[in-house]
């Protein structure tokens, strides 16, 4: 995972000052959760540049491989996480679940004709027990858990990591956005011109150049 920080104005909160992002190991940076993310709803997106080509790069002797985009973990029966998968010849970004030890059903966000270098924004959107993605401003279908919305425990202690320092392909993440409401079509920054901006909702932006 490659990120490139632009440290100087690159955290930015409309309601109030937050925490400057920390890193942590090599190709991740850490948020403190409490304050910047609401678990009844919300979006979670980014500009990505993938470094491989999503189609050519699946391992054939492994049931799937795939790297950390994004993650909030409690402990290791409660966590959600937002992946790059491939598997059996189907790529994109894939949300993961867990609460109390049971996996959550899950949405994957299956994208096709992606290339490497090219930028693409992906968010991810949740209202309740409702979940989807917006991929290059087009919704995908949204799908529904009985388990209702993000049941995680937060407070003081608990990060939110961007990145993975252990993967098998590369990509750039360019900008970082969490919001606290479940953004439109409309309203995801794959409209917007340059980087992503804030704006009421915005719990969270950060820059990368």
């Amino acid at each position: 995972m490659t990120i490139k920080r632009n440290i100087a104005g690159a955290v930015v909160s409309a309601a109030a000052a937050l925490m400057c992002a920390q890193a942590a190991s090599a190709g991740t940076v850490s948020y403190p959760a409490l304050g910047n993310l609401e678990l009844s709803e919300g979006t979670i997106e980014m500009w990505i540049i993938p470094q491989f080509d999503p189609v050519d790069e699946e391992d054939p002797n492994s049931r799937y491989w795939g790297f950390n985009l994004f993650e909030v973990r409690q402990d290791e029966d409660n966590f959600i996480n937002l992946i790059w998968r491939s598997q059996k010849g189907r790529n994109g970004p894939f949300a993961r679940h867990r609460q109390q030890g049971f996996r959550i059903p899950t949405n994957w966000g299956v994208v096709t004709g992606w290339k490497k270098q090219e930028p693409h924004h992906i968010a991810y959107c949740w209202e309740g027990s409702n979940d989807w993605w917006v991929i290059d401003g087009k919704k995908t279908k949204v799908a529904s858990s009985k388990y209702g919305s993000l049941k995680l425990h937060i407070n003081e202690t608990i990060q939110m990591v961007l990145g993975s320092a252990d993967v098998h392909g590369t990509v750039v993440i360019d900008d970082l956005r969490i919001s606290s409401v479940p953004r439109t079509e409309e309203e995801v920054g794959y409209h917007q011109p340059g980087k992503l901006q804030a704006d009421p909702c915005t719990l969270l932006l950060d820059t990368f150049d």
